[in-house]
C-alpha cells in the first residue's frame, strides 16, 4: 500500500472516531438536560412514542405540573422490582427498569387494580403518578428509621417519614376528615392533616374554593392575608391560584 493511500485510510478511520465521538457527547448532553428538567416544564419532555425521546429515555405514562398526566420522556432506569426509586427520576440509578413503574417510591410491575390478586402477598396495586404499579406495604414497626409505617389511606400504608397532624394516628374532629398526601423526596413523606372534604356535590363553605379534595382559603403571595400558623403558596390544581397552607 501506498504512503499516500495509508495516509488517506488513517484520515478516513479518524474522521469516523470523531463522528462517533460527538455522537456519543450528544447523546449525553440531551440526556443530562431531560434529567436537569422537572416533569412537566414547558412542552420539551413531552412526547408521543420512545421516537420523540433521547435514546437513554422512554415515552412513559406519568403525572406532570398541576396534576394532569401524559406522555412525558422517562430515564430508563436500572431499579429492579421493589427496589427504592423517585419519580421524575434524577439520576438513571433513581429510575426503574423500562419494564416497570415508580410509584411510591418503590419499582414495581404494571397491574389492574380491579384484578384479583393483582400483586403478590404484602403488596398492593396503586397509582402514585406512572400508572399502576405493585407497591410493598408495610405494618407497624416493619420500617428501618428515619421512616415509619404511615397510612396513605384507609387500606394501604408504605415506609415514609411521617409529618403533619399524623391523623392516621389521632382522629380529627367532627365536619373533618384525615387526609394523607405522598410526597416524592430523596426519602418518601407522607403528610396527614385534618381537613374539611370538598367535592362536585360537596362545595366548600363561602369565602374557600375545593383544591385537590380539601378546602382551601384563597390569598395573593405578595400579600400577608393567611392567619396565624399559615402561608401562601400555589394551589395544588388550580393553575395560578394561590391558597393558604399550615406551616
Amino acid at each position: 500500500m501506498s504512503t499516500e493511500r495509508r495516509r488517506h485510510r488513517l484520515v478516513s478511520i479518524s474522521v469516523s472516531i470523531v463522528v462517533v465521538a460527538l455522537c456519543i457527547a450528544v447523546g449525553f448532553w440531551r440526556a443530562s438536560t431531560y434529567l436537569r428538567r422537572p416533569a412537566g416544564e414547558g412542552t420539551a419532555d413531552l412526547c408521543r412514542s420512545d421516537a420523540d425521546c433521547a435514546s437513554q429515555f422512554t415515552c412513559r405514562v406519568r403525572k406532570l405540573q398541576g396534576g394532569r398526566t401524559g406522555l412525558a420522556c422517562r430515564v430508563r432506569g436500572s431499579g429492579r422490582e421493589g427496589e427504592r426509586c423517585r419519580s421524575p427520576a434524577m439520576e438513571i440509578h433513581e429510575g426503574c427498569l423500562e419494564s416497570l413503574r415508580c410509584n411510591y417510591g418503590f419499582c414495581g410491575r404494571p397491574c389492574e387494580p380491579d384484578a384479583p390478586n393483582a400483586c403478590p402477598a404484602g403488596m398492593q396495586c396503586r397509582d402514585s403518578g406512572e400508572g399502576s404499579s405493585c407497591v410493598p406495604t408495610c405494618k407497624p414497626g416493619g420500617c428501618p428509621p428515619p421512616t415509619g409505617c404511615a397510612a396513605v389511606d384507609g387500606d394501604f400504608a408504605i415506609c415514609a417519614i411521617p409529618i403533619g397532624e399524623r391523623c392516621d394516628l389521632h382522629p380529627c374532629k367532627p365536619g373533618t376528615v384525615c387526609l394523607a398526601r405522598y410526597h416524592q423526596e430523596r426519602t418518601a413523606v407522607v403528610e396527614s392533616r385534618c381537613v374539611v372534604s370538598c367535592a362536585a356535590s360537596k362545595p366548600c363553605p363561602a369565602g374557600q374554593f375545593c383544591d385537590d379534595g380539601e378546602c382551601a382559603t384563597p390569598c395573593h403571595l405578595d400579600a400577608s392575608e393567611c392567619p396565624p400558623g399559615m402561608f401562601c403558596s400555589a394551589a395544588l390544581s388550580k393553575g395560578t391560584l394561590a391558597r393558604c397552607w399550615p406551616e
